[in-house]
């Protein structure tokens, strides 16, 4: 039995020093599909309302601001102000999950029209440790639907053993509630 289990050990011990420079790079350009970015009010108003969890991609909007969460939500409302912006993830109905950001606290800003928000997030469901800093433009486009760039830097150790690495920037677009 102790064999067994130090021929395990051994064996992820070489599987790690293989794949303990394993680091990915993601970039995505805005699809041409797409419809055109709206210009916006120099104070980001316009960003406020209700977007549908999901959209035209894989991950839902709860996850980008909250980390995986499972299932269980329907929607994401946006509150703006010139001093905060409030997201908040709802589920059957009811509010679940709430983010907050302030120019104060420097994790929220408005440059250009672009709701810019800085946060970070783990993951919930994920087989072993992850963390991002990521930082989130949103956008509203000509038909309304909410455009979200990601730019995002992470860290990882897989099963608790595997160590990895990756920076990405990508597009999202979630459609009105």
């Amino acid at each position: 039995m102790l064999a067994t289990l130090l021929d395990f050990v051994r064996t992820m011990m070489v599987l790690s020093v293989c794949l303990g420079c394993a680091s990915c790079a993601i970039r995505n350009e805005y699809p041409p599909d797409w419809p055109l970015l709206a210009q916006m009010k120099p104070d980001c108003s316009k960003i406020a309302g209700a977007y549908k969890e999901r959209g035209a991609r894989l991950e839902g909007l709860s996850d980008k601001f909250f980390g995986d969460m499972g299932s269980s939500r329907d929607y994401i409302e946006i509150s703006y102000s010139p001093d905060s912006v409030e997201v908040i993830s709802f589920g059957r109905g009811q509010p679940s999950w709430v983010k907050k950001f302030t120019r104060q606290d420097g994790n929220f800003s408005c440059v250009n029209g672009r709701v810019e928000l800085s946060f970070s997030r783990g993951c919930r469901v994920c087989p072993g440790a992850t963390y991002e800093n990521l930082k989130a433009s949103l956008v509203k486009a000509d038909d309304g639907s909410l455009i979200v760039q990601t730019e995002g830097v992470g860290a990882y150790l897989a099963f608790f053993i595997i160590p990895a690495a990756s920076t990405y920037n990508t597009w999202d677009r979630y459609f009105p509630r």
